[in-house]
Formats: C-alpha cells, sequence, structure tokens
C-alpha cells in the first residue's frame, strides 16, 4: 500500500519497504489510481538512469532552452506496479524557438481517467502557464497555455465535484478565477470568480463547496455565493498546518486529514491518518480557554501552539484571527490592527496578543495594556534573566520593562570588506559619508536598491531611535547628527538608472560597484556566503552611530500578555515553553535562539572542521562551501548583540512626516537644516497628539 505525504514542502510516497521516492499528487475518492512523478535535477545536458525503464536515457537540451526539473510520470495500480509506460514529460513539451524556463508544477485527472499536467515558466521575462491533457493511457490529447493570464501565485489545478478540471488563477490579491478547462476541445471554458483564497491549494467537495486553508484555518466558500464560512481551526484540533499533506471532505461531514512528522530516531516521516468530527465546545472540560490575538502565525507559533493544545490537561489556546479584517494595499495590515483596537476599547480584550515586526508595541504599551514579562521570568523557579544572550531582551526595552517575549531573533547590519571600510566593527556618520565620497567607483555603493528615499526609509525602520525618544514622547530631528545623515545620504543614487537593473548583489560586489551591504544576518552559513562574496573578509560595521551601537534587532513573532489576561499562570505557563534547551535547539526558519546556552551550541559547533565538507545554497544561488569558524570570528558574530542599537519599530504616520520633508531636500528645494527645522516642527506635533 502506498501513502502520500509530504516532507520538506517536497512531495513524497514510501511503501512498506521504507523506500521513498518523489510523486506530484494523490487524490482521495477520485481514482483508484496513484501517479507518481520522479523528478531528476538536469542541467543542459545528462546522460540519467531510470529505474522503471532498466535503461538509460539521454537527454540533450539547447542551452537556452531550460527545463529545471526533468520529470517521468508513472501510473501506479494499488499494488504499486506501473500501469503503463511512463511518460517523460519533455517528450510532450514543445519547446519552440523561444527562450523559456520551465518547472513541472501540478498534475491531476477528471472522472474519465483524463491526466492533465500543470507547467510554470518564464517566457521573455514574463510568466506563463503551459498545460497538457494526456488520456489515462498516457498519450497526448491537447496542450493550452496561460501566457495572457498573469497569475501573482503558483500553478494550481483542481478538481471539481461534477468531474471537470479547473485552472485556480489569482490575478490580484482581492480575488481568484476558476478557469475551467474543456477536455474536450482543449480550450478554456467559464470562468468562476471567487474572494481572494490566499496561497493554499482548494479542493471541492461533493456538497458544490469549495475549501481552503488560510493561516490554519479551513473555509468554505460556495461559487454561487462568494461569501467565505470558516469551517473549522486546526491549532483548536491540535494539529500544525505545517505537517498536514492532505484532505477530503467526507459525506458524513466529517474531514479526513493526512499529515505527517519527522521522526529524529529513525529519520524518517511518521504518516498519520486522522478523522475530525465536530465536537461541542463544552467537551473540552474543565481547561481554561486562553484567547490569544493573532495578524498571522508563523511555523513556530502555529506549532507551539497546536502541541500546547494537544498535551495540556489544564488549558487550551483559543486563536482570534485578525487578518480577516487585512485589506489590500501597502497598509492593509494596518486595518487588522484597527480592528483591533477597536475591540480592545470596546472591552474585548484577548489574554495574549501576537507581536509582529509592524505592530505598534510602543503605542500599546503606553496604553498599559500589556503586563510587564521581567515579573513572571523573575519569578521563574527555572528561567531568569541571565539565560537569555547578552544585549537582546535590553534592547525590545519599553521604559526599562519587557512586554514581549520571542524564542529567536536575527540582527540587521552593514558589512564589507575591511579594505574599503576598516576593520573597527563601527563607525560614525563622517567615516560613513566618507567612504561613499572616497570611492568615485561605487556608483551604487550600498546595492542597486539604495536610492536615496529607499535608504532614508531604512533608517525610519531601523535607526530611528536615534531621534525619538519613545518613553518621554519627545522627539529631536533639528541636529547635528541628522542633518549630517540627510546630507550622507544625498551622496546615494536619486533613481535607479538601467545601467544596473539586473545585475545582482553579488556581481556588483564583484565589479567593484558596491562595496557595503546590508545584511539580515541570521546563520552561519549567511555568514559564510557574505565572507565568500567579500573576498574572503569582511567586517561588521552596523549603521553609522555616535556611540558604536550600530546593529539592530529583528526579533521573531512573539507575545505578549494583557494585563487582563483571566489566567496569567496559564498564560506564562505556554510562554515559557519557547525557552526551554529542548525548544530552543528545535529547528524552524532561519535566525539564532535567544537563550545564551543555544546559541553557544551552535557557535562551538561552527568551530569543528566538518568531516564531510558540505556545500550551502550560497548568495545569489553560489554554492558555498561550510567550513569552521575561528575563534576570532565567533567572538566578532557574538559582540554584535552587544552593539544593538535598538528594536525596528514601525510608525506610519512618522514615516509619512520625514519622508514628505526629506524628500524636498533630496530633490534640491530646501537645504538640510530646512529639511531637518520642518521635520521636527511637524514631528513635535505629531508626538504631543500620539503620546501626550
Amino acid at each position: 500500500m502506498l501513502i502520500g505525504c509530504k516532507k520538506n514542502n517536497e512531495n513524497i510516497i514510501t511503501d512498506n519497504t521504507g523506500v521513498s521516492k518523489w510523486f506530484a499528487t494523490v487524490q482521495f475518492g477520485k481514482s483508484e489510481y496513484i501517479y507518481l512523478v520522479d523528478f531528476i535535477e538536469l542541467p543542459a545536458s545528462i546522460v540519467a538512469y531510470n529505474e522503471s525503464f532498466k535503461n538509460f536515457i539521454t537527454i540533450i537540451l539547447d542551452s537556452h532552452r531550460i527545463i529545471n526539473q526533468y520529470a517521468i510520470i508513472r501510473k501506479l495500480d494499488n499494488t504499486g506496479l506501473d500501469t503503463i509506460r511512463p511518460i517523460i514529460v519533455s517528450d510532450i513539451v514543445d519547446f519552440g524557438e523561444l527562450e523559456y524556463s520551465l518547472t513541472f508544477k501540478d498534475l491531476i485527472t477528471d472522472n474519465h481517467g483524463n491526466i492533465y499536467i500543470g507547467l510554470d515558466g518564464i517566457i521573455n521575462n514574463k510568466n506563463f502557464h503551459m498545460f497538457h491533457i494526456l488520456d489515462n493511457d498516457g498519450k497526448l490529447l491537447h496542450s493550452l497555455n496561460n501566457s495572457i493570464r498573469g497569475t501573482i501565485i503558483p500553478n494550481f489545478l483542481m478538481s471539481l465535484s461534477n468531474g471537470n478540471i479547473a485552472h485556480y488563477n489569482a490575478r490580484s490579491f482581492e480575488y481568484t478565477t476558476l478557469e475551467i478547462i474543456d477536455a474536450d476541445t482543449g480550450s478554456w471554458g467559464e470562468s468562476i470568480k471567487l474572494p481572494f483564497m490566499n496561497w493554499s491549494h482548494p479542493i471541492q467537495s461533493n456538497d458544490g463547496f469549495i475549501y481552503y486553508f488560510s493561516n490554519a484555518r479551513l473555509f468554505s466558500v460556495h461559487p454561487d455565493i462568494g461569501v467565505p464560512i470558516e469551517i473549522l481551526n486546526l491549532i483548536d484540533a491540535g494539529i500544525d498546518q505545517q505537517n498536514l499533506v492532505g484532505v477530503e471532505i467526507l459525506d458524513d461531514e466529517r474531514i479526513l486529514l493526512i499529515t505527517h512528522s519527522f521522526n529524529e530516531e529513525t529519520f524518517s516521516d511518521d504518516i498519520y491518518i486522522k478523522y475530525l468530527t465536530k465536537i461541542p465546545s463544552t467537551d473540552l472540560h474543565d481547561r481554561s480557554i486562553l484567547t490569544l490575538a493573532a495578524f498571522s502565525l508563523n511555523r513556530e507559533l502555529q506549532t507551539a501552539i497546536a502541541e500546547f493544545n494537544r498535551s495540556s490537561s489544564t488549558h487550551f489556546i483559543q486563536v482570534i484571527d485578525y487578518s480577516v479584517y487585512a485589506t489590500t494595499g501597502a497598509d492593509g495590515f494596518m486595518a487588522a490592527y484597527d480592528r483591533m483596537i477597536l475591540d480592545i476599547t470596546a472591552g474585548k480584550i484577548p489574554d495574549m496578543i501576537v507581536i509582529l515586526m509592524h505592530t505598534p508595541l510602543q503605542r500599546y504599551a503606553s496604553m498599559g495594556l500589556f503586563e510587564d514579562l521581567y515579573s513572571f521570568i523573575d519569578n521563574d523557579p527555572e528561567l531568569n534573566r541571565e539565560i537569555f544572550t547578552t544585549g537582546v531582551l535590553e534592547a525590545v526595552e519599553i521604559n526599562n520593562g519587557l512586554y514581549r517575549l520571542f524564542p529567536r531573533f536575527s540582527i540587521l547590519t552593514m558589512i564589507g570588506n575591511p579594505y574599503f571600510l576598516g576593520n573597527d566593527p563601527s563607525w560614525e556618520m563622517d567615516e560613513f559619508r566618507d567612504v561613499l565620497t572616497s570611492n568615485p567607483q561605487a556608483d551604487v555603493p550600498m546595492g542597486s536598491w539604495a536610492t536615496r528615499e529607499a535608504f532614508l526609509n531604512d533608517i525610519l525602520l531601523n535607526y530611528i531611535n536615534l531621534f525619538v525618544d519613545w518613553d518621554s514622547g519627545k522627539a529631536d530631528f533639528n541636529n547635528r547628527t541628522f542633518i549630517r545623515l540627510l546630507e550622507s545620504i544625498k551622496s546615494l543614487p536619486l533613481d535607479i538608472s538601467g545601467n544596473y537593473d539586473f545585475i545582482d548583489t553579488a556581481g556588483l560586489i564583484a565589479e567593484g560597484r558596491q562595496i557595503v551591504h546590508n545584511l539580515f544576518f541570521n546563520s552561519i552559513d549567511n555568514y559564510l556566503e557574505h565572507k565568500m562574496i567579500f573576498g574572503g573578509d569582511i567586517v561588521f560595521k552596523g549603521y553609522p552611530s555616535e556611540d558604536g551601537k550600530g546593529n539592530v534587532i529583528y526579533p521573531s513573532d512573539g507575545i505578549a500578555m494583557t494585563v487582563t489576561c483571566s489566567d496569567k499562570e496559564g498564560a506564562w505557563e505556554f510562554i515559557r515553553s519557547f525557552f526551554t534547551p529542548e525548544w530552543q535547539r528545535r529547528k524552524f526558519d532561519p535566525a539564532f535562539p535567544v537563550t545564551e546556552l543555544i546559541l553557544n551550541e551552535i557557535m562551538e559547533s561552527a568551530m569543528i572542521d566538518p568531516e564531510h565538507r558540505r556545500f550551502t545554497s550560497g548568495f545569489s544561488g553560489i554554492p558555498v562551501e561550510v567550513t569552521a569558524l575561528t575563534r576570532d570570528e565567533v567572538d566578532r558574530i557574538k559582540n554584535l548583540t552587544t552593539a544593538i542599537i535598538n528594536i525596528s519599530r514601525y510608525e506610519r504616520d512618522l514615516w509619512n512626516i520625514v519622508n514628505e520633508e526629506a524628500s524636498n531636500y533630496f530633490h534640491g528645494r530646501v537645504s538640510a537644516r530646512q529639511a531637518a527645522r520642518v521635520i521636527q516642527n511637524r514631528v513635535s506635533i505629531y508626538m504631543s497628539e500620539q503620546f501626550g
């Protein structure tokens, strides 16, 4: 028997012998067969051996015709035997004369057994989709494409309850369309408009409703109505969405899920089939319910909540998802924040709140909304302030209080080769400006992104604490430091010219046109990549500052506890679970653990020369050899946390004030002193209104 599962965002199929192979899809209730796809990485010319054929297959492609993955489709019955001769996808694709790259994306069958193959491609720098329809013996029936219908998400095919196949196409962040494929004519049929359904693969059940997951919640929407209805929250069921493989809505209203989890003892996936049945909330018995307000949940938070709900016999976390109130556009999430503030004002205060990078934490803390978590750390029998990495908690303090905790962090810093930047791990504003002006060959000294206004935005996000005292509600922009900063920024390009639009950072550095790089530093591999790009040596300069503290901490998504929390002991039991050695050693998105013990383990391990040299997927796709770090390198990395400016803060209205007036200076309409004076006046009024 073959069971489908996912591992590391790839699909695998496992038989009872434990042998794993790659596959595209398994359908429940739609076909008695399983379709297996073997993927082989393909350079321009390759000789590949496929066990199914028991012979060699030679694949020759022109250098301008690249298929990113070479795929062989196999149709298996329930015994695991091939029922047709394996299909070579590259034999189906008509490459033509145009240059493009192609990636195998999706495979699905209709109720007649026809096979639909979806391929993503790029042609003339534009995305397109290619589809092929095969009969149940693998014979090509039709080919069609979607080159004029651009989509912002990956190519999805889905089976409808009437047996037809549709292309799921998100044209914008406002709505999607289901574009029906006419298998008889090989053409596009009816198009059904639906509300935006996130990035998950939707399914349609026999009741005609379309089901999809968004932020760990299952929604249904009927094509004739178009209004999504929330069906269930996976976290409430103690299930991590990251482990979800397949879903099927059964006729008896139960939900069938296939999940997987990595078994560290066998180094393989354990596969589970789960049936969910609706039960009344009263069946939670005596568990105390804790509400957690969230705007999104990253993988680590989803895992933690699901495991807590599954293991705790005393408490249960119920997620209140405010992302449903977000609107389109750059400030879309602010609508969700505004809705939460309205709820809080009305007395609907959650027990805990997920704090993201753009959460206006200072504003909430000034309202007296949050508990100071230092008191919980100090009274914990196992935790104390000393277990945390030096400088990390101090960087996120507000008026000497700690109003959120987070399990991991990254550091934003500036790096470059000491030949240009000097060996000292910091610089003042004058030195920063001198480096930019004394290297005329570096016409894009900080990279092609760093125009005057773009870099000012970067400063406002990561550096504004030098000019704004959030505790007192005062600001000071009319000073020598800010004026010199404006003058330094003016040495950057006003806008992006076409002569380096398509040159990546590695290329600009190699040509000497870029000498400073803003590094989002989150792993040892990250360090090794940039060390290679800068010719074997780098210096961590940080942002220019007068006190030598030029690095910015980026916490992972964290948790704040409200002062009205109904069960503070239970909420702390959940929050503290992130800081046990066992949890800190777990691998999620690249970031450094927040506890000193586990960070030291990573650093000590980095100084051990690998027994078997390996390569990491490096900067701009260049493979980088993983080598041992020296003690000096480890010390320099660890010292970054002691030179942290503060945490990045997002204050939309304040940004707009500074940007508007600085733009007048950048375009030569006023002097730097005049711009600083006007900014000071306007920001002072704003701060008085916001913080009293």
